[in-house]
């Protein structure tokens, strides 16, 4: 794998969300500057069934 600490922690974070909801999209999106990552960004959307 890597042993970049970011992606070792926003992978860590995906396994806890995929735990916790039932249907949804989880994101990660990594900022990367000169071959850095300087910013990771995570979203979450936990989507509802409709119920008749």
């Amino acid at each position: 794998m890597t042993d970049n600490p970011h992606i070792a922690s926003a992978a860590a974070w995906m396994t806890a969300q995929m735990d916790a909801i039932a249907y949804g999209e989880i994101c990660v999106r990594l900022v990367v500057h000169d071959g850095r990552i300087r910013r990771v960004e995570r979203e979450l959307v936990d989507k509802l069934e409709a119920r008749n």
